[in-house]
């Protein structure tokens, strides 16, 4: 019996290397290089306010528990509050 997984992995593995994603990680990692050398703690401070408005305002995930039209795989409705088969 052969894992999906294993044949997925293999096949990966006989692709080779993808070019597009090595030139993005090396990109990104010559910028991390370069954050070093332009410091400063004026920027520090606009990032930690930015990060501060974009979770203390609301940009986050949505939320599930509202929604009334949860179900799971073999097609049984969920509660909303236990995401669990209720026999309720």
């Amino acid at each position: 019996m052969s894992n999906p997984y294993l044949a997925k992995a293999e096949q990966s593995r006989k692709q080779g290397v993808s070019l597009l994603t090595s030139g993005v990680l090396i990109v990104f990692h010559v910028m991390a290089i370069a954050a070093f050398f332009t410091f400063s703690w004026r920027n520090l401070a606009v990032a930690l306010v930015l990060h501060w408005l974009a979770v203390g305002l609301g940009i986050k995930a949505p939320d599930m528990a509202g929604r009334d039209d949860m179900h799971d795989p073999a097609g049984e409705e969920l509660r909303s509050d236990c995401h669990t088969r209720c026999d309720e």
